[in-house]
């Protein structure tokens, strides 16, 4: 999911490659009006060895809920037997 590639912290300069138990989910805030329009956006972020300050890496695209296959009318069925009848 990401690359191995060093990270530089905006505000100190420090160079690290981001370790995995260090990467989190963070989220952008926003207004109470905004929370009402649209999804929150959450990143992939990591803080800063030296000074702390967070480092986003990735943004996460929201999950999406696929219904259950439902059953329905099985009308390619009805067809082949009716193409049947006919010899």
């Amino acid at each position: 999911m990401f690359s191995k590639k060093k990270k530089e912290c905006r505000v100190c300069g420090y160079r690290f490659t981001p370790e995995r138990k260090n990467i989190y989910t963070a989220e952008e805030p926003h207004s109470a009006l905004e929370m009402l329009a649209a999804a929150p956006t959450r990143f992939s972020a990591v803080d800063c060895p030296i000074c702390g300050c967070q480092i986003r890496l990735a943004d996460r695209a929201p999950r999406v809920t696929v219904p259950e296959i439902t059953v329905r009318h099985d009308a390619d069925a009805e067809e082949t037997e009716g193409g049947e009848d006919e010899d």
